[in-house]
């Protein structure tokens, strides 16, 4: 009798766990989830003897996991080299294989914590790094090895004459506020976008299907657009080569500069907005428009780089160029999206932005009444402080 009345009063805790889960859920949506709809976990009991993907009808793992129940399945296969080239005999895994490939994409998509990730899913947050660990090293030889090998060919753009085959921007990914170093922390302050945060540079084809063809490594975010720029010339030079000669590169405003550099970039034009000059900036704008789309929906796809990034700086550059490769995969497979999904990326990327900006804005102005005397306050939200550095652990 005892026994039954605490079976029933640990299901009568998990109904409450879930129920706290759902609410703060709930009561976290903000502007960006307005516009980045993040799926809500369906709460199911998963037997031990069931697989997790068949534990989730079709809907709900294309809204988890992106990737539906078949592409899953295919992605499966095509990592068959790689899982077989890290099999290990040992400690028997959690999950199976296709399981912690389903571990990782809903962490990836959903872009929450660790902790509610493992206590929907009922395992230890030991078991889901483990988990996560496993998926990321299959997935990083297997689509991030040969795409760094032999990556995508330029494309020339439709919209601009000059021969142009390549669209490079740098995005910015939040991280916490580290509290316990200060000239560690305040490397990572991007004056730009108001925010701490580490850089990535992609370049995309200028032309379809507009895949992302190569990520540089992950920056401090106090560094400029154009010293990444700088320092990846030479690779990004050796990728404009093509059949009809080298072709041209394309920058926004942050990549003007008297140096020399071994690229042929085209940026927009800051001063004497001529006629011409104006119609200039026009072209460039409209053939930049494609790596925005593709920034908004990487982001839209993958809640991980669109929230602060809380895992190891260490895993940054891994993590980031396995979610680049699966959003190749997703732009091969997929039909073309409308105009309507194209127009929503790119507005996105700009929207998420200028709402740092904004929020930063707001929050130097409650500072300033409550201390005049108040510096740089660094972040905008005031969750997000940790002791320690991520760049260590």
């Amino acid at each position: 009798m005892k026994r039954r009345n605490t079976q029933a009063e640990d299901g009568d805790e998990q109904a409450r766990k879930r129920q706290a889960l759902v609410s703060i859920a709930a009561s976290s949506e903000t502007r960006m989830r307005e516009l980045i709809r993040e799926p809500i976990i369906p709460f199911c009991i998963i037997e031990e003897t069931d697989p997790l993907l068949n534990s989730f009808s079709e809907d709900d793992i294309q809204r988890l996991c992106v990737f539906t129940k078949s592409e899953i399945i295919d992605l499966f296969h095509y990592l068959g080299p790689s899982y077989a080239k890290f099999h290990t005999r040992g400690r028997k895994a959690h999950f199976s294989r296709v399981d912690s490939l389903v571990v990782f994409l809903i962490f990836m998509s959903c872009g929450t914590s660790t902790t509610k990730i493992s206590a929907i899913l009922t395992i230890s947050t030991d078991t889901l790094h483990a988990t996560l660990e496993r998926a990321a090293t299959i997935l990083y030889d297997g689509c991030v090895g040969p795409w760094l090998r032999d990556p995508p060919k330029p494309v020339l753009s439709p919209t601009f004459a000059n021969n142009v085959g390549i669209l490079v921007d740098s995005t910015y990914v939040p991280v916490p506020r580290i509290l316990d170093d200060f000239e560690v922390g305040k490397t990572l302050w991007d004056e730009h976008h108001k925010v701490y945060a580490l850089k990535k540079q992609i370049c995309v084809q200028a032309g379809p299907p507009f895949l992302a063809i190569h990520s540089a490594k992950c920056e401090i975010g106090s560094t400029a657009d154009i010293e990444i720029l700088k320092k990846t010339a030479k690779e990004i030079d050796l990728l404009t080569v093509t059949g009809f000669g080298k072709c041209a590169v394309i920058g926004d405003k942050a990549y003007i500069t008297s140096d020399r550099i071994p690229l042929q970039i085209i940026t927009p034009k800051r001063t004497n907005m001529t006629g011409f000059n104006a119609e200039t900036n026009r072209r460039v704008a409209a053939a930049r428009i494609h790596v925005e789309r593709f920034f908004g929906r990487f982001k839209c796809t993958w809640k991980l780089m669109a929230t602060k990034y809380r895992r190891s700086f260490k895993l940054f550059d891994r993590d980031f160029d396995i979610l680049v490769a699966l959003t190749n995969r997703l732009i091969t497979t997929r039909p073309q999206p409308t105009n309507e999904e194209l127009n929503t990326w790119a507005s996105l990327h700009t929207h998420l932005k200028q709402r740092q900006r904004l929020e930063y804005i707001r929050k130097k102005a409650r500072t300033s009444k409550g201390s005049p005397e108040s510096g740089e306050d660094g972040d905008a939200s005031d969750d997000g402080e940790v002791e320690g550095n991520p760049r260590s652990s």
